[in-house]
């Protein structure tokens, strides 16, 4: 799935980052607490930023959802697209 996200900065960001913001309390996770993800991706899941321009910036969620550290054990969780967290991503100009 891609995203295109209109940003204001007018300049082609020199940085980003992509944080999930959790909504629902699940995983060890309190609704409000962020997770960053720097353009994490493996084999069918994950996410990444493509090539940002000064008016859009896309975001490509790979098809399998994307991947999260469980804050209540020592693991990971794989397709967490069924609504738990929100996806903020971050521009610097």
């Amino acid at each position: 799935t891609t995203f295109t996200i209109t940003h204001g900065l007018g300049v082609i960001p020199k940085a980003y980052s992509v944080e999930y913001v959790c909504k629902v309390a699940v995983y060890g996770y309190a609704v409000g607490d962020t997770m960053f993800n720097m353009g994490e991706r493996y084999s069918g899941w994950g996410q990444y930023v493509g090539v940002p321009t000064s008016t859009t910036v896309k975001l490509f969620m790979v098809e399998s959802g994307i991947i999260i550290r469980r804050n209540d054990q020592d693991t990971n969780v794989s397709n967490t697209t069924n609504g738990y967290f929100n996806v903020r991503v971050n521009l610097l100009g």
